[in-house]
């Protein structure tokens, strides 16, 4: 929950960069900077405009710094509510997430299908995704875990699946407690 902090760390992280002259790791810091800033809302136009053209610039060469673009700028165009733009970029990055089988990468590009499709009030096909993607929990952090969690109980809910809820309630609880993520604790208290 320290924004500002994180963005003085990804500074010297460049600086630093800078003075090994490894190009490679300075580009991947800007662009885990560019990310952290679009995720934080910190200058949101000019930060939306920078991932566009940072993504449209990037070769497929790229894959890592192609995928990881890509799917902040899905998600951006999802809560602008361009669905159509969202899933466009899923589509073009999809297959070098899994031709370089990044679980992390897979985690959030099923997740970015699931959080589309949700929205799109289409919740067998975004189940289907949650699904998927939860087999590559076992790859990733926790704070991915709770983000399936939160969607599959939206879902289940409106469903009123109260049968499959009740464990998957006691894990998001676990992990809420654990993590006490921020952008977690907030949407708990919009509820």
């Amino acid at each position: 929950g320290q924004i500002h902090e994180g963005l003085k760390l990804f500074t010297e992280a460049i600086k630093y960069s800078k003075k090994l002259n490894n190009v490679a790791l300075i580009q991947a810091i800007q662009s885990s900077e560019l990310i952290y800033k679009c995720e934080c809302g910190i200058q949101i136009h000019e930060s939306f405009i920078e991932l566009e053209s940072k993504y449209a610039s990037l070769k497929e060469k790229d894959s890592f710094s192609k995928s990881n673009l890509g799917l902040e700028l899905c998600r951006q165009y999802t809560l602008k509510g361009q669905w159509q733009m969202a899933l466009k970029i899923l589509e073009e990055i999809s297959g070098l997430i899994y031709q370089s089988q990044n679980r992390r990468q897979e985690a959030r590009l099923n997740l970015r299908w699931a959080e589309i499709f949700y929205l799109k009030n289409e919740s067998v096909t975004c189940l289907h995704y949650l699904r998927s993607g939860k087999r590559c929990l076992e790859y990733v952090d926790e704070t991915f875990e709770i983000q399936f969690l939160g969607l599959e109980l939206k879902i289940l809910k409106t469903q009123a699946q109260t049968k499959l809820t009740a464990s998957l309630e006691k894990r998001f609880d676990e992990l809420s407690l654990k993590l006490n993520l921020v952008k977690n604790n907030n949407i708990l208290y919009r509820q």
